[in-house]
Protein backbone atom coordinates (compact mmCIF):
# COMPACT_ATOMS: atom_id res chain seq x y z
CA UNK A 1 0.00 0.00 0.00
CA UNK A 2 2.96 2.34 1.10
CA UNK A 3 4.55 1.67 -2.76
CA UNK A 4 1.25 2.05 -4.25
CA UNK A 5 1.25 5.29 -2.80
CA UNK A 6 4.46 6.73 -3.27
CA UNK A 7 4.39 5.13 -6.87
CA UNK A 8 1.09 7.70 -7.65
CA UNK A 9 2.60 10.24 -5.71
CA UNK A 10 5.62 10.94 -7.80
CA UNK A 11 3.88 10.33 -11.11
CA UNK A 12 4.75 13.50 -13.22
CA UNK A 13 2.08 15.69 -14.03
CA UNK A 14 0.71 15.13 -17.54
CA UNK A 15 2.24 17.56 -19.91
CA UNK A 16 -0.78 16.87 -22.79
CA UNK A 17 -2.97 19.94 -23.68
CA UNK A 18 -5.58 18.55 -25.71
CA UNK A 19 -9.31 18.67 -26.05
CA UNK A 20 -10.34 15.55 -26.80
CA UNK A 21 -14.59 15.68 -27.37
CA UNK A 22 -17.01 18.67 -27.44
CA UNK A 23 -20.70 18.00 -26.44
CA UNK A 24 -23.65 19.63 -25.03
CA UNK A 25 -26.03 19.23 -22.33
CA UNK A 26 -29.09 19.53 -24.66
CA UNK A 27 -29.01 17.41 -27.86
CA UNK A 28 -27.73 19.97 -30.82
CA UNK A 29 -25.19 18.49 -32.31
CA UNK A 30 -26.17 17.16 -35.89
CA UNK A 31 -23.58 15.39 -36.29
CA UNK A 32 -21.53 12.88 -34.28
CA UNK A 33 -18.14 13.74 -36.09
CA UNK A 34 -16.32 16.96 -35.39
CA UNK A 35 -13.94 18.23 -37.94
CA UNK A 36 -10.83 18.73 -36.17
CA UNK A 37 -7.68 19.55 -37.72
CA UNK A 38 -4.60 18.74 -35.85
CA UNK A 39 -1.78 20.77 -37.37
CA UNK A 40 -1.75 23.92 -36.21
CA UNK A 41 -3.06 26.81 -38.81
CA UNK A 42 -0.77 29.90 -38.93
CA UNK A 43 -3.09 32.16 -40.42
CA UNK A 44 -5.44 32.23 -37.24
CA UNK A 45 -2.93 31.29 -35.42
CA UNK A 46 -4.57 28.36 -33.45
CA UNK A 47 -5.86 24.92 -33.75
CA UNK A 48 -9.18 25.06 -35.51
CA UNK A 49 -11.76 22.42 -34.56
CA UNK A 50 -15.11 23.30 -36.11
CA UNK A 51 -18.72 21.97 -35.42
CA UNK A 52 -22.26 21.73 -36.35
CA UNK A 53 -25.32 22.22 -34.75
CA UNK A 54 -29.36 21.45 -35.81
CA UNK A 55 -30.81 24.31 -38.51
CA UNK A 56 -32.22 26.71 -35.89
CA UNK A 57 -29.65 26.52 -33.08
CA UNK A 58 -29.18 29.99 -31.48
CA UNK A 59 -25.40 30.52 -31.95
CA UNK A 60 -25.47 33.73 -29.79
CA UNK A 61 -25.36 32.16 -26.76
CA UNK A 62 -23.94 28.57 -26.48
CA UNK A 63 -22.12 26.64 -23.82
CA UNK A 64 -20.07 24.16 -25.38
CA UNK A 65 -18.87 21.13 -22.79
CA UNK A 66 -15.10 20.20 -23.43
CA UNK A 67 -13.48 16.79 -22.41
CA UNK A 68 -9.64 17.50 -21.70
CA UNK A 69 -6.48 15.55 -21.24
CA UNK A 70 -5.94 14.62 -17.66
CA UNK A 71 -5.59 17.45 -15.30
CA UNK A 72 -5.64 20.29 -18.32
CA UNK A 73 -8.17 23.21 -17.79
CA UNK A 74 -9.36 25.27 -20.81
CA UNK A 75 -10.35 29.42 -20.76
CA UNK A 76 -13.20 30.46 -21.51
CA UNK A 77 -14.25 27.52 -18.74
CA UNK A 78 -16.09 24.60 -20.04
CA UNK A 79 -19.94 25.20 -19.92
CA UNK A 80 -19.75 28.77 -20.02
CA UNK A 81 -21.98 30.52 -22.71
CA UNK A 82 -20.68 32.26 -26.04
CA UNK A 83 -21.58 33.96 -28.91
CA UNK A 84 -21.08 31.67 -31.84
CA UNK A 85 -22.74 33.84 -34.32
CA UNK A 86 -19.76 36.12 -35.56
CA UNK A 87 -17.05 33.63 -35.72
CA UNK A 88 -15.45 31.53 -33.67
CA UNK A 89 -14.17 31.50 -30.03
CA UNK A 90 -10.84 31.30 -28.92
CA UNK A 91 -9.97 28.93 -25.77
CA UNK A 92 -6.32 28.36 -24.99
CA UNK A 93 -6.09 24.46 -23.17
CA UNK A 94 -3.35 24.79 -20.50
CA UNK A 95 -1.30 21.79 -19.66
CA UNK A 96 -1.69 19.65 -15.86
CA UNK A 97 2.32 20.51 -15.42
CA UNK A 98 1.60 24.31 -16.50
CA UNK A 99 4.71 23.98 -19.44
CA UNK A 100 2.27 23.66 -22.53
CA UNK A 101 -0.68 25.71 -23.69
CA UNK A 102 -2.65 24.89 -26.67
CA UNK A 103 -4.86 27.66 -28.62
CA UNK A 104 -8.00 26.51 -30.43
CA UNK A 105 -10.42 28.23 -32.67
CA UNK A 106 -13.61 26.58 -32.05
CA UNK A 107 -16.39 27.75 -34.82
CA UNK A 108 -20.26 26.62 -34.77
CA UNK A 109 -22.25 26.27 -37.88
CA UNK A 110 -25.96 25.29 -38.80
CA UNK A 111 -26.01 22.12 -40.18
CA UNK A 112 -26.92 23.17 -44.01
CA UNK A 113 -29.04 21.64 -46.01
CA UNK A 114 -26.69 18.37 -46.37
CA UNK A 115 -23.50 17.30 -46.93
CA UNK A 116 -23.59 17.01 -50.51
CA UNK A 117 -25.48 19.37 -52.99
CA UNK A 118 -28.89 18.03 -53.91
CA UNK A 119 -28.73 19.15 -57.45
CA UNK A 120 -26.06 17.51 -60.35
CA UNK A 121 -25.73 19.64 -63.29
CA UNK A 122 -22.50 17.22 -64.91
CA UNK A 123 -21.05 20.84 -65.55
CA UNK A 124 -17.37 20.30 -63.95
CA UNK A 125 -14.52 17.45 -63.89
CA UNK A 126 -10.85 17.10 -62.38
CA UNK A 127 -8.79 15.91 -64.82
CA UNK A 128 -6.89 13.10 -62.60
CA UNK A 129 -3.32 11.23 -63.82
CA UNK A 130 -4.06 7.62 -63.55
CA UNK A 131 -1.30 4.76 -62.25
CA UNK A 132 0.17 4.12 -66.16
CA UNK A 133 1.08 8.17 -66.39
CA UNK A 134 2.02 8.08 -70.11
CA UNK A 135 -1.97 7.56 -70.69
CA UNK A 136 -3.88 10.55 -71.01
CA UNK A 137 -5.51 11.55 -67.88
CA UNK A 138 -9.41 10.91 -66.44
CA UNK A 139 -12.29 13.24 -65.35
CA UNK A 140 -13.43 12.89 -62.04
CA UNK A 141 -16.82 14.92 -62.14
CA UNK A 142 -18.01 17.28 -59.56
CA UNK A 143 -20.85 18.96 -58.48
CA UNK A 144 -21.09 22.22 -56.04
CA UNK A 145 -23.20 24.07 -54.23
CA UNK A 146 -21.03 27.62 -54.12
CA UNK A 147 -24.27 29.06 -51.76
CA UNK A 148 -23.47 26.30 -49.07
CA UNK A 149 -20.43 25.51 -50.25
CA UNK A 150 -20.89 22.15 -50.66
CA UNK A 151 -18.87 19.49 -52.78
CA UNK A 152 -19.93 16.19 -54.21
CA UNK A 153 -17.01 14.30 -56.50
CA UNK A 154 -18.89 11.42 -58.57
CA UNK A 155 -16.97 7.94 -58.43
CA UNK A 156 -16.48 5.63 -61.43
CA UNK A 157 -14.17 2.58 -62.73
CA UNK A 158 -12.68 5.35 -64.84
CA UNK A 159 -8.79 3.92 -62.39
CA UNK A 160 -9.70 0.86 -63.33
CA UNK A 161 -9.72 1.68 -66.97
CA UNK A 162 -6.77 3.53 -67.25
CA UNK A 163 -4.46 0.25 -65.53
CA UNK A 164 -6.58 -1.66 -68.38
CA UNK A 165 -5.95 0.57 -71.46
CA UNK A 166 -2.59 1.83 -70.27
CA UNK A 167 -1.59 4.53 -73.10
CA UNK A 168 -4.15 3.79 -75.67
CA UNK A 169 -7.04 5.63 -73.76
CA UNK A 170 -7.67 9.26 -74.35
CA UNK A 171 -9.56 11.32 -71.99
CA UNK A 172 -12.57 11.53 -73.86
CA UNK A 173 -11.89 7.33 -74.24
CA UNK A 174 -13.04 6.85 -70.76
CA UNK A 175 -16.53 4.67 -69.84
CA UNK A 176 -17.21 8.10 -67.26
CA UNK A 177 -16.60 11.75 -68.59
CA UNK A 178 -18.25 14.79 -69.01
CA UNK A 179 -20.28 15.38 -72.85
CA UNK A 180 -20.89 19.00 -74.23
CA UNK A 181 -24.46 18.00 -75.74
CA UNK A 182 -26.58 17.77 -72.35
CA UNK A 183 -30.15 18.80 -71.26
CA UNK A 184 -28.84 21.68 -70.29
CA UNK A 185 -24.94 22.73 -70.90
CA UNK A 186 -23.25 19.67 -70.72
CA UNK A 187 -24.21 15.84 -68.99
CA UNK A 188 -22.36 12.77 -67.85
CA UNK A 189 -21.65 10.94 -70.14
CA UNK A 190 -21.05 7.09 -69.48
CA UNK A 191 -20.45 4.21 -72.19
CA UNK A 192 -19.63 0.54 -71.95
CA UNK A 193 -15.41 0.16 -73.11
CA UNK A 194 -13.62 -2.99 -74.56
CA UNK A 195 -10.54 -3.04 -72.48
CA UNK A 196 -8.61 -4.57 -74.84
CA UNK A 197 -6.07 -7.94 -74.80
CA UNK A 198 -4.66 -6.81 -71.20
CA UNK A 199 -8.00 -6.56 -69.65
CA UNK A 200 -9.26 -9.63 -71.83
CA UNK A 201 -6.03 -11.48 -69.64
CA UNK A 202 -7.44 -10.42 -66.56
CA UNK A 203 -10.74 -11.44 -66.95
CA UNK A 204 -12.05 -7.79 -67.20
CA UNK A 205 -13.25 -7.86 -70.64
CA UNK A 206 -14.84 -5.10 -70.87
CA UNK A 207 -15.76 -1.58 -68.92
CA UNK A 208 -18.92 -0.76 -67.95
CA UNK A 209 -19.80 2.90 -68.13
CA UNK A 210 -20.62 3.83 -64.84
CA UNK A 211 -20.99 7.06 -61.90
CA UNK A 212 -22.13 7.01 -58.29
CA UNK A 213 -21.89 8.17 -54.54
CA UNK A 214 -19.38 6.14 -52.88
CA UNK A 215 -15.68 4.93 -53.56
CA UNK A 216 -13.53 2.50 -55.92
CA UNK A 217 -10.70 0.26 -54.19
CA UNK A 218 -8.25 0.13 -56.76
CA UNK A 219 -5.94 -1.93 -54.96
CA UNK A 220 -8.62 -4.93 -54.57
CA UNK A 221 -10.00 -4.46 -58.16
CA UNK A 222 -8.28 -6.94 -59.93
CA UNK A 223 -8.85 -9.71 -57.05
CA UNK A 224 -12.44 -8.87 -55.83
CA UNK A 225 -14.08 -5.83 -58.08
CA UNK A 226 -17.74 -5.73 -56.92
CA UNK A 227 -15.82 -5.74 -53.40
CA UNK A 228 -13.90 -2.84 -54.59
CA UNK A 229 -17.22 -0.47 -55.57
CA UNK A 230 -18.46 0.37 -52.47
CA UNK A 231 -21.45 2.76 -52.42
CA UNK A 232 -22.61 5.19 -49.69
CA UNK A 233 -21.76 8.57 -48.60
CA UNK A 234 -23.32 9.48 -44.81
CA UNK A 235 -26.47 11.41 -45.39
CA UNK A 236 -28.52 13.34 -42.46
CA UNK A 237 -32.04 13.58 -44.17
CA UNK A 238 -34.91 11.57 -45.38
CA UNK A 239 -34.64 11.16 -49.10
CA UNK A 240 -37.66 10.91 -51.03
CA UNK A 241 -36.76 10.31 -54.85
CA UNK A 242 -34.25 11.02 -57.75
CA UNK A 243 -34.91 13.18 -61.13
CA UNK A 244 -33.63 13.70 -63.39
CA UNK A 245 -33.50 13.15 -67.92
CA UNK A 246 -31.92 10.91 -69.65
CA UNK A 247 -30.55 9.38 -73.64
CA UNK A 248 -29.89 5.98 -73.61
CA UNK A 249 -28.50 3.82 -76.67
CA UNK A 250 -27.22 0.34 -76.02
CA UNK A 251 -24.11 -1.42 -78.58
CA UNK A 252 -24.75 -3.50 -80.88
CA UNK A 253 -23.30 -6.76 -79.41
CA UNK A 254 -23.49 -7.58 -76.34
CA UNK A 255 -20.59 -9.94 -74.25
CA UNK A 256 -21.03 -12.51 -71.99
CA UNK A 257 -19.40 -15.61 -70.87
CA UNK A 258 -16.11 -15.12 -73.11
CA UNK A 259 -18.24 -14.18 -76.09
CA UNK A 260 -20.33 -12.28 -78.65
CA UNK A 261 -24.29 -12.76 -77.98
CA UNK A 262 -27.45 -11.36 -79.36
CA UNK A 263 -28.86 -10.54 -75.95
CA UNK A 264 -29.84 -6.74 -75.48
CA UNK A 265 -28.03 -4.79 -73.40
CA UNK A 266 -29.66 -2.46 -70.20
CA UNK A 267 -28.85 0.37 -68.79
CA UNK A 268 -29.60 0.61 -64.90
CA UNK A 269 -30.46 4.05 -62.56
CA UNK A 270 -31.07 3.31 -58.98
CA UNK A 271 -30.51 4.36 -55.15
CA UNK A 272 -29.66 2.78 -51.69
CA UNK A 273 -30.20 4.13 -48.22
CA UNK A 274 -29.35 2.42 -45.26
CA UNK A 275 -27.50 1.91 -42.31
CA UNK A 276 -23.67 2.87 -42.59
CA UNK A 277 -22.89 0.92 -38.96
CA UNK A 278 -24.01 -2.87 -37.64
CA UNK A 279 -22.57 -1.73 -33.95
CA UNK A 280 -23.64 0.66 -31.53
CA UNK A 281 -21.90 2.13 -27.94
CA UNK A 282 -24.42 2.32 -24.49
CA UNK A 283 -25.62 5.19 -25.52
CA UNK A 284 -26.37 4.42 -29.23
CA UNK A 285 -23.36 5.99 -30.87
CA UNK A 286 -21.80 3.91 -33.87
CA UNK A 287 -18.87 2.20 -33.06
CA UNK A 288 -17.91 0.67 -36.36
CA UNK A 289 -18.75 1.60 -40.12
CA UNK A 290 -20.29 -0.27 -42.60
CA UNK A 291 -20.58 -0.06 -46.46
CA UNK A 292 -22.55 -2.32 -49.21
CA UNK A 293 -20.63 -2.69 -52.15
CA UNK A 294 -21.16 -4.14 -55.67
CA UNK A 295 -22.76 -7.26 -54.76
CA UNK A 296 -25.77 -6.02 -53.66
CA UNK A 297 -27.84 -5.58 -57.06
CA UNK A 298 -27.24 -9.99 -56.96
CA UNK A 299 -29.19 -9.62 -53.95
CA UNK A 300 -31.96 -8.49 -55.02
CA UNK A 301 -30.69 -4.94 -53.28
CA UNK A 302 -31.85 -7.41 -50.10
CA UNK A 303 -29.42 -6.53 -46.95
CA UNK A 304 -30.13 -6.18 -42.84
CA UNK A 305 -28.65 -3.06 -43.33
CA UNK A 306 -31.41 -1.24 -46.33
CA UNK A 307 -33.73 1.30 -45.24
CA UNK A 308 -35.23 1.94 -48.36
CA UNK A 309 -34.38 1.68 -52.31
CA UNK A 310 -35.43 3.53 -55.26
CA UNK A 311 -34.96 2.09 -58.59
CA UNK A 312 -36.12 3.25 -62.42
CA UNK A 313 -38.09 0.49 -63.12
CA UNK A 314 -38.57 2.05 -67.08
CA UNK A 315 -35.20 1.64 -68.43
CA UNK A 316 -35.09 1.83 -72.54
CA UNK A 317 -33.42 3.06 -75.26
CA UNK A 318 -34.42 6.86 -76.46
CA UNK A 319 -32.25 9.45 -78.80
CA UNK A 320 -34.61 12.12 -76.93
CA UNK A 321 -33.96 13.76 -73.47
CA UNK A 322 -36.41 12.03 -71.57
CA UNK A 323 -37.42 12.54 -67.77
CA UNK A 324 -36.92 10.33 -65.00
CA UNK A 325 -38.19 9.92 -61.32
CA UNK A 326 -37.95 7.36 -59.03
CA UNK A 327 -39.35 7.42 -55.48
CA UNK A 328 -37.35 6.03 -52.32
CA UNK A 329 -39.19 2.92 -51.33
CA UNK A 330 -39.42 2.23 -47.30
CA UNK A 331 -42.39 -0.19 -47.16
CA UNK A 332 -40.40 -3.04 -49.10
CA UNK A 333 -37.50 -3.19 -46.06
CA UNK A 334 -39.85 -2.35 -42.91
CA UNK A 335 -37.77 0.02 -41.56
CA UNK A 336 -38.43 2.74 -39.22
CA UNK A 337 -36.10 5.42 -39.41
CA UNK A 338 -33.96 6.94 -36.49
CA UNK A 339 -33.87 10.69 -35.57
CA UNK A 340 -30.85 10.16 -33.78
CA UNK A 341 -29.14 8.06 -36.06
CA UNK A 342 -30.20 10.46 -38.72
CA UNK A 343 -28.85 13.60 -37.31
CA UNK A 344 -25.78 11.88 -36.72
CA UNK A 345 -24.94 10.62 -40.16
CA UNK A 346 -25.12 7.02 -39.73
CA UNK A 347 -27.38 6.36 -42.63
CA UNK A 348 -25.84 6.33 -46.23
CA UNK A 349 -26.90 7.20 -49.86
CA UNK A 350 -25.60 6.33 -52.91
CA UNK A 351 -27.52 7.16 -56.44
CA UNK A 352 -25.90 4.89 -59.20
CA UNK A 353 -25.93 4.99 -63.19
CA UNK A 354 -24.39 2.58 -65.11
CA UNK A 355 -24.99 2.06 -69.11
CA UNK A 356 -24.89 -1.87 -68.84
CA UNK A 357 -26.52 -3.13 -65.94
CA UNK A 358 -24.66 -6.45 -65.63
CA UNK A 359 -21.30 -4.46 -66.06
CA UNK A 360 -20.13 -5.70 -62.47
CA UNK A 361 -19.85 -9.14 -64.08
CA UNK A 362 -18.21 -7.75 -66.98
CA UNK A 363 -21.07 -8.23 -69.23
CA UNK A 364 -22.35 -5.67 -71.40
CA UNK A 365 -22.33 -4.26 -75.05
CA UNK A 366 -18.87 -1.96 -76.16
CA UNK A 367 -21.02 0.88 -76.88
CA UNK A 368 -23.74 1.16 -74.79
CA UNK A 369 -24.11 4.98 -73.84
CA UNK A 370 -26.65 6.44 -70.96
CA UNK A 371 -26.09 10.16 -71.00
CA UNK A 372 -27.25 12.15 -67.58
CA UNK A 373 -28.19 15.32 -66.97
CA UNK A 374 -29.82 17.71 -64.64
CA UNK A 375 -30.55 15.01 -61.70
CA UNK A 376 -32.00 16.26 -58.26
CA UNK A 377 -32.39 14.60 -54.99
CA UNK A 378 -35.43 15.34 -52.94
CA UNK A 379 -35.44 15.21 -49.15
CA UNK A 380 -37.88 15.57 -46.34
CA UNK A 381 -37.65 19.37 -45.37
Amino acid sequence: MLCMAGCIKDEAPNAEADILSIYFEESILSRYTIQYNPAYDTTIGAYPLEVRVKIGTDLTSLAPLFTLTDGATISPASGSVQDFSSGGVTYNVTSQDGKWVKTYLVTIEEQTVADIPLEYHFEEADSVIGIFYTADPYQVLIDRDEDLGLELEWCSGNAGYNWAKTTSASTDDYPTCLYDDGYIGKCAKLTTKDTGSLGEMAGMPIAAGNMFMGSFDMTNAIKAPLESTIFGINFCYKPLSVSGYFKYEAGEEYYENGEYTDTKDQMSIYALFYEGASTYDSDGNAIDDFSLDGNIGDYDYEDDHMVALAIYDNPHETDEWTYFEMEFDYDRYGKIIDENKLLNGVYKISIVFAASDQGGHFMGAPGSTLLIDEVTLTIEE
